[in-house]
């Protein structure tokens, strides 16, 4: 054993962790990796920018966990979440006059444990509707949180929220049965989940080559016409009531 190995060897489990944390951060900080956005990126960025405060483009998922949970699993497999999409640890900022997404090659998930044993009912709701209802900063990060809830050892609720510049509706539901699949994972040591083939910066170098040919030219002249002349009147809406979490 070397002497750069043996006090490595003599570190408890925690402090190996807290180590490798700190060695995938610093290594972060030099393999960043810089992509333009999407175009409905774009769009959810001039947003952002109008109103950072704004709450109006997360997106979330609660389930109600009757059970009990291995608590520092669900952390584990969150992170291990993070680290498969790129989505997920990628920051947004400006260069030289254009949005741009800062691909980091690690960042750590944003993981919190609220105790709630002395709330009722009502209570759970609207705390869950005000953790749904705080921003993102989307030039600091992260995009996603993950926050567990707990009444007693048998009585949680689990919720992820995701910036919609970073996740829609789909891609939600999927990013759900990863986090159960990770937590199985961590739970019983047998991972069944292959590593994604594409990341979303492929999308985005997919998008940008097929509307910068002919294709975008042809997509682009029937939009045009179209969008053509005078809008249209809309008819009114009726209003409907928005759903509460039961």
């Amino acid at each position: 054993m070397s002497d750069a190995t043996r006090p490595v060897a003599g570190l408890s489990a925690q402090e190996k962790r807290e180590l490798l944390k700190q060695l995938l951060q610093e290594k972060a900080n030099k393999s960043k990796a810089v992509a333009p956005l999407s175009y409905g990126q774009r769009a959810l960025w001039f947003l952002y920018q109008l109103a950072p405060d704004s709450a109006a483009y997360n997106v979330t998922f609660a389930v109600r966990v009757r059970s009990e949970m291995d608590i520092p699993a669900m952390r584990r497999a969150f992170q291990a979440l993070i680290a498969r999409h790129a989505a997920l640890h990628t920051t947004y900022a400006v260069q030289s006059g254009e949005p741009v997404q800062e691909v980091h090659g690690f960042q750590e998930a944003a993981f919190e444990e609220v105790e709630a044993s002395g709330w009722d009912e009502k209570t759970l709701v609207e705390q869950t509707a005000a953790s749904y209802q705080r921003p993102f900063d989307l030039e600091r990060g992260p995009v996603t949180r993950l926050t567990l809830f707990s009444r007693s050892a048998v009585d949680h609720v689990l919720q992820m929220v995701v910036h919609h510049i970073a996740v829609d509706g789909w891609s939600l539901g999927i990013l759900i049965d990863e986090l159960q699949a990770l937590y199985v994972a961590e739970t019983t040591g047998v991972l069944v989940l292959p590593p994604p083939t594409v990341q979303y910066v492929d999308f985005v170098n997919w998008q940008r080559e097929l509307l910068a040919g002919p294709e975008g030219e042809r997509l682009r002249s029937y939009w045009l016409q179209k969008l053509s002349g005078d809008p249209s009147t809309l008819p009114p809406v009726a209003g409907q009531a928005l759903p509460t979490l039961n």
